[in-house]
């Protein structure tokens, strides 16, 4: 991601954050994410004519934080989500074979993406659910 790219990713963030953040009273804060995303790892899924996705992660000591997984609403439910995730595993696998692990809203319908990929519910909050998905370790079974 280039610095180019943030005024799109902030958009679609926002965009496809809209409702959710409505719906539990809250703001958007453009300072804050721009905080946040200049402390992680950034990708931007671009096509000739309009940003896909972006991903962004957080290196963790003992996981790769998910922390935004976001699709354009054209190019929803085209595997692209699914891709990103698997692009995210890779990542992890690359440094020691982290788990991943992401916050999603109760009500998010990325939910069952998770879930399909083996993401399992760690904890939960009033809104939210941590979840997190082991990845193998060489010669073991995942849990």
């Amino acid at each position: 991601m280039t610095a180019a790219d943030l005024p799109g990713v902030e958009r679609l963030v926002h965009d496809n954050m809209r409702p959710y953040l409505a719906d539990q009273g809250l703001a958007w804060d453009s300072g804050q994410f721009r905080r946040r995303v200049a402390e992680a790892d950034n990708f931007c899924l671009v096509s000739p004519v309009a940003l896909v996705a972006f991903l962004s992660l957080l290196h963790a000591d003992d996981h790769l934080h998910v922390r935004e997984l976001q699709v354009s609403a054209p190019f929803r439910g085209r595997g692209v989500g699914t891709w990103l995730i698997r692009h995210a595993e890779a990542l992890a696998q690359e440094h020691g074979r982290k788990p991943l692990r992401l916050n999603v809203l109760k009500h998010n319908p990325a939910l069952r993406l998770y879930r399909r990929l083996g993401f399992r519910v760690t904890a939960e909050t009033r809104t939210g659910l941590v979840m997190e998905k082991r990845l193998d370790t060489p010669g073991q079974p995942a849990p």
